[in-house]
């Protein structure tokens, strides 16, 4: 924002009054005499510098002058009243009525306390004055410019320059409240000064200011887009971050890309390492669905606050946008101590290639997890997953894969398999078949959903247990008979053979049946 020097000035008229004659000063540097019958004050001028009034005058000899007394009022016609004193020749007064007539006269005082005859009557307006270029723009593209001049008072001249001791400057007159004049070539802050001539020949008190930029190119330096989260391309709901640094501020700037809808670009310091009127511009595009861009241009366009256009931009990176296949919805369940049921909704992308099944131990389940199986078609819509420990957290999560290797994942669920108790044992038969060198075994099945094996042990004593002779072992429920041979024992022993059967579950718990027995054959003699 440009800054504005605004001076309080005085426009002032002169009114000497001597021997019952009126003159007026209408020179701007009128003939100046010093009387020589005494202290009195003559040539009396005033200013205003930043809202003060500054009297000043002349004295042909100071040296009997202890003091001078100011005296004012708003009244020609009244006499003025004592306002101030110093012992200067010359005094600031402040305030002072804008747009106000003050009159002002000054008297000296000797050292023996007499006043001596006041001066001439002075009388001041005070009026706001300021120069404004261009109207108070802040930039412009052309060195020719225009200066509004603001006063309340009439202004028929004036001084105008880029210095401000307004070097071989003359007064020029000034037609209207506007005066034209070419600032110095080269792109840059632009500072002029003026002081303003009235009517009744005065000069303002003190300088005007105003500046503005002058700026006649704009250019892009650099465009750029933020990479995609996966490093290939932007997806939808992902958030795609342009900026633009065209070196100045308060410009407008925008990017296009792709036959979408220009996107403008801001200078407010959103974003990383982006500072608010840096001449970065930044602007953010949230993916839509159903989008694809492939290899996208993006084009960037600047104009400045001075209304100039940089050249296109094209940045180095391009734009690559996919649509990705539909979610799904998955729900698990447990079916038992070892198996837990997937099941989900069907895909309606019309690229489908696979549902792929992705397993995990903990809720972080991605592509790096156990794969359980690959399904290419779009109507399986469940798998069980068997093999699992009892009373045990899966976590399950199914991604839809297209043809062209893109892929959306469900939302991540869990289940926990039932928790195991030992199997139910069952019953143990023994058939007679009139043969002493084997047994026949029979027993009722198991029902047990997680059954594994049966495990029919003989031992020569009672109870069996599982770490007697393994005679049998069945992996099916159906299985429930057995010829078994009984070994040979020494002629004239005695022995018993006796038999359990063992239900194993997927787990490893067992339980045993209950016994038979049988004679052990003895050899012949």
């Amino acid at each position: 924002m440009k800054m504005k020097s605004f001076i309080l000035p005085v426009v002032f008229s002169l009114l000497i009054v001597v021997a019952g004659c009126e003159r007026y000063i209408d020179s701007q540097d009128p003939v100046r005499s010093l009387p020589d019958n005494g202290p009195l004050p003559v040539n009396v001028t005033v200013q205003l510098y930043d809202g003060s009034v500054r009297l000043s005058w002349e004295v042909t000899d100071t040296s009997a002058v202890v003091m001078y007394r100011i005296f004012s009022g708003q009244d020609a016609q009244s006499e003025l009243l004592l306002r101030d004193s110093t012992t200067e020749l010359f005094i600031e007064m402040s305030g002072l009525l804008v747009n106000q007539s003050y009159f002002f006269q000054v008297a000296a005082v000797t050292a023996d306390g007499l006043m001596w005859e006041r001066s001439e009557v002075v009388s001041a307006s005070v009026s706001y004055l300021s120069i404004d270029i261009n109207n108070g723009d802040t930039y412009t593209n052309d060195r020719q410019v225009s200066v509004q001049v603001s006063s309340a008072v009439p202004v028929t001249h004036i001084q105008l320059s880029e210095d401000s001791a307004f070097v071989n400057t003359p007064f020029v007159p000034l037609s209207g409240a506007s005066r034209n004049i070419e600032v110095s070539d080269g792109d840059g802050v632009k500072v002029l000064y003026a002081r303003l001539q009235f009517s009744d020949g005065s000069t303002s008190g003190g300088l005007l200011i105003d500046s503005i930029t002058l700026d006649t190119r704009a250019t892009i330096n650099s465009l750029s887009l933020n990479s995609p989260i996966n490093g290939l391309y932007h997806r939808e709901g992902e958030t795609v971050i342009f900026t633009l640094d065209a070196g100045e501020a308060d410009g407008v700037a925008t990017v296009s890309f792709s036959g979408q809808p220009s996107l403008a670009l801001r200078d407010d310091g959103v974003g990383a390492d982006v500072v608010a009127g840096d001449g970065m511009y930044t602007g953010s595009w949230l993916v839509p669905g159903n989008t694809t861009i492939n290899n996208g241009v993006v084009q960037g366009s600047f104009t400045d606050a001075a209304g100039n256009r940089a050249l296109p931009f094209v940045a180095h990176d391009l734009l690559n946008v996919v649509t990705l296949p539909p979610e799904i919805t998955l729900t698990v369940a447990p079916l038992s101590t070892f198996e837990i049921s997937l099941n989900w909704t069907q895909t309606t992308s019309t690229n489908f290639a696979a549902y792929r099944v992705y397993r995990s131990m903990t809720p972080a389940v991605n592509e790096s997890s156990t794969l359980l199986t690959s399904i290419s078609s779009p109507g399986q819509t469940s798998y069980n997953d068997v093999g699992l420990d009892h009373n045990t957290r899966y976590y399950y999560r199914v991604y839809v894969v297209d043809k062209s290797g893109l892929n959306t994942p469900s939302s991540i669920e869990s289940a926990t398999t039932h928790v195991n108790t030992a199997p139910q044992p069952v019953a143990l038969y023994s058939i007679e078949n009139g043969d002493s060198l084997t047994i026949d075994l029979s027993w009722t099945s198991s029902d047990e959903i997680d059954f594994a094996s049966y495990r029919v042990y003989r031992s020569t004593t009672s109870p069996v247990d599982t770490t007697g002779t393994l005679v049998f072992l069945g992996e099916s429920a159906g299985n429930t008979l057995l010829i078994s041979t009984l070994p040979n024992v020494p002629s004239g022993s005695s022995l018993t053979y006796y038999f359990a059967v063992w239900v194993f579950d997927r787990h490893g718990a067992a339980t045993g049946s209950n016994e038979v027995s049988a004679p052990a054959p003895e050899d012949a003699p």
